[in-house]
């Protein structure tokens, strides 16, 4: 295992499985994505036997509360919920199949009622940066981001335009600065809301803390980055310039290809981390 740089240890505190229903058969799962919304609860997107997507919401504590977006609800059938955030009472949502982010009020959750956000070709990644009013979606056929203005969800420009090999997941810090995972490239790059490239993360050599295929990534209040090191089977821990800090999980705990991470508003941060196994497990940070 990774040794940790800075100290810190965390573990597994707890493990969810993911499901539709009670009878439904894990197996059949792929998740897209993970989210933290404003109750505290888990807002999972996925496939289900490979055509159908949902859109979950999970108690950490006492599992599946309901079914927020599926294939029964009047989304339609062509409906294909990639990446899921929370902005405020709202959720944004990418759809493969029709090119849009849609942004829908958490109170009623109706896509005839729902702003969209386009000029997109294969949405991935949503990051909202509520202190500049930007909103940053992943264009992984462009191979850049698109950036809009928060308040009206109009288009305003592109950034990071021929920086990318296959950009996957981003997340934003309190400067404003981007963080995108880019698969392909097995790195993360860190952009300025201009799109100026400030630093190339990718854990340094080919070590234990060295990143092969990230996807998802997470930055807490201390800008702090959390990377899923898809291909090691593990989630990373960086510091605000990019230094390794620490694995977070371990080796015992058996992820199988890490592909999503969420951060929980405490402090400090729980992380929330979903992998193919189809299980969402929580890790707490240790006390000495």
């Amino acid at each position: 295992m990774a040794e940790s740089h800075s100290g810190q240890s965390y573990r597994c505190s707890k493990t969810l499985q993911l499901r539709v229903d009670a009878e439904s058969d894990i197996n059949e799962f792929n998740p897209c994505s993970v989210a933290m919304n404003g109750n505290g609860n888990a807002v999972v997107s996925y496939k289900f036997r490979k055509t159908n997507r949902y859109v979950a919401i999970y108690d950490l504590n006492k599992g599946l509360v309901r079914n927020l977006v599926s294939p029964q609800c009047n989304f339609g059938s062509n409906f294909a919920v990639g990446c899921v955030t929370w902005d405020a009472g709202k959720y944004l949502m990418s759809d493969d199949n029709q090119k849009k982010v849609f942004v829908i009020n958490a109170d009623a959750v109706d896509a005839n009622s729902a702003t969209f956000l386009e000029k997109l070709e294969r949405p991935r990644g949503i990051a909202v940066d509520r202190k500049n009013e930007l909103v940053y979606v992943v264009d992984g056929e462009k191979k850049c981001i698109q950036v809009y203005n928060r308040e009206n969800y109009k288009f305003k420009k592109t950034i990071g335009e021929q920086l990318f090999k296959l950009p996957k997941m981003i997340a934003v810090n309190s400067r404003g600065h981007v963080s995108v995972s880019d698969y392909n490239a097995s790195n993360v790059k860190v952009l300025s809301p201009d799109g100026v490239l400030l630093n190339t993360i990718d854990g340094e050599g080919d070590g234990d803390h060295s990143l092969k295929n990230p996807r998802g990534v997470a930055i807490d209040e201390l800008d702090n980055m959390y990377v899923c090191n898809c291909d090691k089977d593990s989630v990373l821990k960086f510091s605000s310039d990019g230094q390794f800090m620490c694995r977070i999980d371990k080796i015992e705990d058996g992820l199988d290809r890490p592909s999503y991470v969420a951060l929980t508003g405490d402090t400090p941060s729980k992380v929330i981390v979903v992998d193919r196994s189809n299980s969402l497990r929580i890790y707490s940070l240790m006390t000495p």
